[in-house]
């Protein structure tokens, strides 16, 4: 069967969107990261009037537009075998950060973590395992209840500290810039 013929009445398409994520006809990653690159430029463009903002607000704008886009992936994450994959949408998930909160594209990796206080890694561990165990509860006609786990490394999500509540616009200008001179980051 080609794209664009039908099977009983149902058209064949190369994507779709179900549950709010895309995917393609293999299950791959490629068709959620395009529009999740998609969606982070429109916001970022609707949002713009909001540039002078602190980190704090940015960081907040993010989590509340941006990081539900890459919840939707966590199906098809973990089961992504192709570390390039997984990789890109990580990428994905530190550009769309950058850009919501004004730091440079010379910007540390592991500062750009540590700012956004999320992993899509430990996050789609943790969703995955919180999901088993409820469909293991439910099977025996039981509850989950994360707190009785004695896996408490996966039951619950890891604890951040805050790292963004204090930074001003002035921090966000100095990082930029010291990433700028920082000779390791010039490639």
């Amino acid at each position: 069967m080609k794209t664009g013929d039908s099977f009983r009445d149902y058209p064949i398409v190369d994507k779709y969107k179900y549950l709010g994520t895309w995917l393609s006809q293999k299950l791959m990653i490629d068709p959620q990261i395009e529009f999740i690159e998609k969606k982070v430029n429109l916001m970022k463009h609707k949002l713009s009037p909001l540039h002078n903002a602190t980190l704090d607000l940015r960081k907040i704008l993010c989590q509340i537009f941006v990081v539900p886009l890459f919840e939707f992936t966590f199906p098809t994450y973990f089961y992504e075998e192709s570390l390039m994959k997984k990789g890109k949408l990580e990428q994905v998930l530190r550009n769309s950060f950058k850009k919501f909160t004004g730091l440079g594209k010379g910007v540390d990796t592991c500062l750009i973590e540590e700012l956004m206080g999320y992993n899509l890694e430990n996050r789609s561990c943790h969703i995955q395992y919180i999901s088993e165990k409820k469909w293991e509860s439910r099977l025996v006609g039981e509850r989950y209840v994360p707190s009785s786990d004695s896996n408490q490394e996966f039951a619950r999500p890891p604890i951040k500290p805050y790292k963004c509540k204090y930074f001003s616009k002035k921090m966000v200008k100095y990082i930029n810039l010291q990433s700028a001179l920082c000779p390791k980051c010039k490639n």
